[in-house]
């Protein structure tokens, strides 16, 4: 018996390999395989082995033949390469290939894909022809699904050709459209297009001769005019035919009918025969009460029946505006007669009321009445609404006018019509309406006028009180004030309320913080409040929280207060404390520049942005001598106000900034290493110094002047910097004066010897640098531009140095 892996020896031994030096054996009587290491490796193949146990040799027969990994997958990767590469080579060539080889190169292509998958690296002679062989198969079944689509949409538009149906164009279409573009596709369009043509010419004569019948058949039923004239365009635009000559013969009959309506109107000579003439079709609204008036209009003979109906109409319009005209005067005359006395009566006790008989004229009236009715009696076409609104308006009226008590009075005051209508108020209420109000708007100006003195009176409570809940009983008193355009009651009640709500916050305020956020409420409207003074204004509402009142002047009372004595504070500081300073000691320059800060920031007079901190000595050097000067100094420091000296301690800090500023414009210009940099230091010095000639000067002639400054201050011996800014504007005063001199010179050379002499100055060193040959030539050359610029319609010369070395070529 065979077991996987392991072969039942005649001994009773079986045994298999492990790995190329490993064997497992189940002895006889033995539950579990022992594994045996060999002392020579298995070779591929192998079936039989030889082994030592316990001192005794086996040899045995392997259950299956040993498999070596390598050469196995070796050897399976030739097999798949073999077999790949013949099939390769059974496919036909690519100019050969037929779509019914699909399958085939299909199939090469899975065994290539198979050596792939048993190495990526591997490679399988002549693979590369399985894309070009499917590259060809797909456009072979390209040209042979263009050339079927091409069938199918020709037997399609032929289809369509022989049934001259829509159906099948649009289906044809669809195909057509779907070909490449080309000959083929061009020429089935224009097929398509014909058969089309021919389709919409019959639809559009189906369509008219639909239209045109249709419009008979509407003369017919009317018998009127106009419509007999619009069927006899249609039918007279249908092409000659058995349908059309049918229509024209209905037509013919309508006309006869007409004319025989209006010869019937035209002999009538009684009223009798008259009616009977007009109360046929196409006559309408012929209304039997007015016949005498028809008689009388109808004077004829007439030919139309359009011209009849006119004047039917006309009469009847006549006879109804009269009748309504009469019913709307009616009408608004009892609404009238109810407006001045709602509860009134007809004719005495016991007889209908005004509103009643008001009512019953409203209810007559058409919903619309004629135009020409409303343009007569001046009221819109809608009379019977617009009276109905005022009726309902006077029923609103009636139970507020009949109360007889409170109960009533709120349950009438109730109603949607009238608004802002608190319940708290009904006795002012009563007292107010005394029986002459007999409108809405005169009972609501009523209730306003109430809630207006009870939601004052509150605000008034509130302002005395300070007290949150009396606030908010004001608020929604005033709340239900009406909102108008402009209300200035109302804003001006809601404005004190906000101002009770900033007073009560403030009162209630117990820290700095909170006495500041309180103070800057906007609704107290306080200005100058500075927040770093908020210990101050702390201080000073201390001394009045427990005398606040609504009217408390806390602008000045704390407020300015606090600004007195912060700036009081802060100026006295610096009075007090400079003079005791040594501006060179870090501590004392620390405490100056607070102190200084500290003034900024509680006066308007000193500007903390113009507090410089790497002058403190100098600030304390000049503050200090200027107030020992006391009386002689920039003030009189004994006597002035403290913002007067907090104004004095601003002056001396712009001077000593004003030092500072002038030295690093020194500093600039003898730290200058290029032309543009000393433009701009130049420029900073001009401006400070009022030097208008350079400031005036273009950019270019600026960087001229600064090269020659710059030229000039490295000559300086020793030093090659400027000492002082009255060096600087002298350089730029001379270095101007060179530049203009020289280009004087050079515009007025007449000749080259001349142009020579002018040129060879120190502005130009690149000049004086040539030999007397490159001399000569550069002068020419500048000359001869000198004298084209001169030669323009309008004459010119040179403006710049620059100009004139471009012009010398250096």
């Amino acid at each position: 018996m065979r077991v996987r892996g392991f072969l039942y020896l005649p001994w009773g031994r079986r045994s298999g390999a492990i790995n190329a030096t490993t064997i497992s054996v189940l002895f006889q009587g033995n539950e579990v395989p022992l594994l045996i290491e060999l002392e020579e490796s298995l070779v591929h193949g192998q079936i039989e082995v030889t082994f030592m146990y316990e001192g005794v040799e086996y040899t045995a027969e392997l259950s299956e033949a040993y498999i070596d990994p390598e050469v196995d997958a070796a050897e399976k990767l030739a097999a798949a390469i073999a077999a790949a590469e013949e099939a390769i080579v059974a496919l036909p060539t690519v100019e050969e290939v037929a779509i019914t080889d699909k399958a085939a190169v299909a199939d090469a292509k899975a065994l290539v894909e198979a050596v792939k998958a048993l190495n990526a690296e591997a490679v399988v002679e002549g693979e590369e022809v399985i894309a070009q062989l499917e590259t060809r198969i797909a456009e072979l079944e390209a040209e042979q699904s263009a050339e079927e689509a091409l069938a199918t949409a020709t037997e399609a538009v032929e289809v369509a050709e022989a049934s001259e149906l829509q159906a099948d164009v649009d289906a044809a279409l669809v195909l057509v459209n779907a070909l490449p573009e080309g000959e083929a596709k061009d020429a089935l369009a224009a097929r398509i297009a014909v058969v089309q043509e021919v389709i919409d010419e019959r639809v559009a004569a189906e369509e008219a001769l639909a239209t045109a019948t249709e419009a008979v058949v509407v003369a017919e039923e009317s018998l009127l005019e106009a419509d007999l004239a619009a069927a006899q365009e249609l039918v007279t635009a249908l092409d000659a035919s058995d349908a059309r000559t049918l229509l024209q013969a209905r037509i013919n009959s309508v006309q006869l009918q007409i004319n025989g309506i209006i010869a019937a109107v035209n002999a009538a000579n009684t009223e009798v025969k008259l009616y009977n003439a007009l109360n046929v079709k196409p006559f309408v609204n012929v209304n039997i009460d007015n016949i005498t008036a028809y008689d009388t209009a109808i004077t004829g003979p007439y030919t139309t029946i359009a011209a009849i109906q006119a004047i039917i109409d006309t009469v009847n319009a006549t006879a109804v505006d009269g009748t309504v005209s009469a019913l709307v005067t009616a009408a608004d005359a009892a609404v009238g007669a109810a407006e001045a006395d709602p509860d009134g009566l007809v004719a005495g006790a016991g007889s209908a009321t005004l509103i009643a008989t008001a009512q019953e004229a409203i209810n007559v009236l058409p919903t619309e009445v004629p135009e020409t009715v409303a343009i007569a009696l001046s009221v819109s076409v809608t009379v019977k609404a617009d009276l109905q609104g005022r009726l309902e308006a006077v029923k609103t009226v009636v139970p507020v006018l009949e109360a007889i008590n409170q109960v009533q009075l709120l349950a009438a005051l109730q109603n949607s019509a009238f608004v802002r209508v608190n319940e708290d108020l009904i006795g002012e209420y009563d007292t107010a309406l005394d029986g002459s109000e007999i409108t809405i708007t005169a009972i609501q100006t009523d209730i306003d006028n109430v809630n207006q003195i009870a939601a004052t009176t509150a605000v008034g409570d509130a302002e005395a009180s300070l007290l949150a809940a009396d606030v908010a009983a004001a608020q929604v008193l005033v709340n239900n004030l009406p909102d108008l355009n402009p209300n200035t009651a109302k804003e001006t009640l809601l404005d004190r309320l906000d101002v009770v709500n900033a007073v009560i916050t403030l009162k209630m305020a117990t820290t700095e913080a909170q006495v500041l956020a309180a103070l800057k409420s906007e609704a107290l409207g306080l200005t100058d409040i500075i927040d770093a003074i908020s210990a101050e204004y702390k201080a000073e509402f201390d001394t009045i929280v427990g005398t606040l009142a609504y009217n408390t002047d806390l602008q000045d009372v704390v407020v300015n207060a606090g600004n007195s004595l912060a700036l009081a504070t802060a100026v006295s500081d610096i009075v007090t404390n400079f003079v005791s300073y040594d501006e060179t000691d870090a501590d004392d320059q620390a405490s100056a520049l607070t102190e200084l800060l500290r003034l900024a920031a509680v006066s308007a007079d000193l500007n903390a942005d113009t507090i410089n901190s790497v002058l403190i000595e100098q600030y304390i050097t000049d503050i200090t001598e200027d107030i020992n000067l006391a009386a002689s100094g920039s003030i009189n420091w004994t006597t002035a106000s403290a913002a007067d000296k907090a104004a004095a301690i601003q002056g001396l800090i712009n001077s000593a900034n004003s030092g500072l500023d002038e030295a690093n414009r020194l500093v600039a210009v003898n730290e200058a290493t290029t032309v543009a940099e000393m433009r701009t230091a130049l420029t900073a010095v001009a401006v400070a110094e009022g030097t208008t000639a350079y400031i005036n000067l273009s950019s270019q002639a600026k960087l001229e002047v600064a090269e020659l400054v710059l030229v000039a201050r490295d000559a300086i011996p020793v030093t090659t910097s400027f000492t002082t800014t009255s060096d600087v504007t002298t350089a730029i005063g001379t270095a101007s004066a060179a530049r203009t001199n020289f280009l004087s010179a050079v515009n007025a050379a007449t000749d080259i010897d001349g142009m020579k002499t002018a040129l060879d100055g120190a502005v130009f060193p690149e000049f004086q640098t040539l030999g007397d040959l490159a001399q000569v030539d550069a002068a020419e050359s500048v000359l001869n531009v000198l004298d084209t610029l001169k030669a323009k319609t309008i004459p010119e010369e040179f403006k710049t140095i620059t100009e004139v070395k471009a012009a010398a070529g250096l």
